[in-house]
């Protein structure tokens, strides 16, 4: 077992390389890198690490097909993604999502948010298991019982500016799913505003999916959001803070089923 989290970085820009590689030392967090997609993913076998950074943009094999590629292989696809994506646009982050990715960040980007992100992605991490042993997998990213108050507003799409309050059901590092008064379309980019009792943390997250109200009446929408990015380090601290509390409390009841 390592003593220190490591992570595989993927890019084409020695400098950014470098630049992470410090930023990651800097915390205690060991780094390799590659420069190319195809060396990323031999890396990854062979190391094996607790998360990869990839970038959109390299030559021959992409980030999306680097990602793709990884979630194909038994032994690394419970390993999660953190994709530096060519901006902010829905559209980026969705396709990075689509190909495997478990969080974004836009280029250019600050230490601070990059860190909080790597952060809240090693402490939610699980070792995955071969598929030798699937009695003992667990999910990337553990869902917990939450009911927290959610304001959603509609950033774009044909709901653009629309803006409801909800209540989330369960939450991870990687999204929520809450109960909304009014239906969103799936991929329907929103703001979120999460009243924890850790704080207010806003996020950028979008609809994966959205089922309908219980009974003939109408009522709560249930919707699966997924988280995009933090608005800023501090609300992934607060998040990253209300994960840990909601896991510590949550072993006493988990200890007790043994």
């Amino acid at each position: 077992m390592r003593e220190r989290p490591l992570v595989l970085v993927v890019d084409d820009d020695e400098n950014l390389l470098e630049l992470v590689r410090d930023i990651l030392v800097g915390r205690k967090i060991d780094a390799v890198t590659a420069t190319n997609g195809f060396e990323g993913v031999e890396l990854a076998r062979e190391r094996r690490p607790d998360l990869v950074v990839l970038d959109v943009m390299m030559p021959g094999l992409d980030g999306y097909k680097t990602c793709a590629l990884l979630k194909q292989d038994a032994d690394l696809k419970g390993i999660p993604v953190l994709m530096f994506t060519a901006g902010e646009a829905v559209k980026f982050n969705e396709r990075a999502f689509q190909a495997g990715a478990a969080f974004c960040l836009a280029k250019p980007f600050e230490a601070r948010p990059f860190i909080s992100l790597v952060e809240l992605a090693l402490s939610r991490a699980r070792t995955y298991v071969p598929p030798a042993e699937p009695e003992r997998r667990r999910r990337a990213f553990p869902r917990f019982q939450a009911r927290y108050s959610v304001t959603a507003r509609a950033t774009g799409g044909m709901a653009e500016r629309q803006e409801v309050v909800g209540l989330s059901g369960n939450i991870s590092a990687g999204g929520l799913l809450c109960t909304l008064p009014e239906r969103f379309p799936v991929m329907t980019p929103l703001s979120l505003r999460v009243e924890t009792p850790a704080g207010p943390v806003a996020i950028a997250g979008s609809v994966t999916w959205c089922g309908s109200s219980a009974g003939r009446r109408a009522g709560p929408i249930p919707h699966g959001l997924r988280v995009l990015q933090f608005r800023t380090p501090d609300d992934a601290a607060r998040w990253r803070k209300l994960l840990n509390a909601l896991e510590e409390a949550a072993q006493p009841e988990r200890e007790g089923r043994t």
